[in-house]
């Protein structure tokens, strides 16, 4: 997934934890080119997981375990940009939706 995110866009993976029901970023990645880097950039799309899926993510497949973090209801995400820009940025990701919850 992460080589078919074009170059113009920019997707933040922030990994939290709860400290008195107030989300704690514990760690940015920044999906953008095909590439990761551990960045904080102001994104078009900020995709909130639990840092409980770090070691799963290291492990596995991406997607699977952003599924499996939507169906847990442990995953949330905030979109920035309009729906056409949206669309017509990330139309390469559009096999990955379910995954990122789009």
């Amino acid at each position: 997934m992460i080589k078919d995110v074009p170059k113009n866009a920019k997707i933040n993976l922030n990994f939290y934890h709860f400290v008195q029901d107030c989300r704690k970023i514990d760690k940015i990645y920044l999906f953008t080119g095909g590439n990761v880097k551990e960045e904080e950039v102001k994104p078009d799309i900020d995709i909130f997981i639990s840092s409980d899926y770090i070691n799963k993510i290291k492990e596995g497949n991406l997607c699977e375990v952003l599924s499996e973090a939507w169906s847990n209801g442990d995953i949330d995400q905030e979109v920035y940009i309009g729906n056409t820009k949206l669309m017509w940025t990330y139309k390469g990701l559009l096999k990955y939706k379910s995954c990122l919850g789009l």
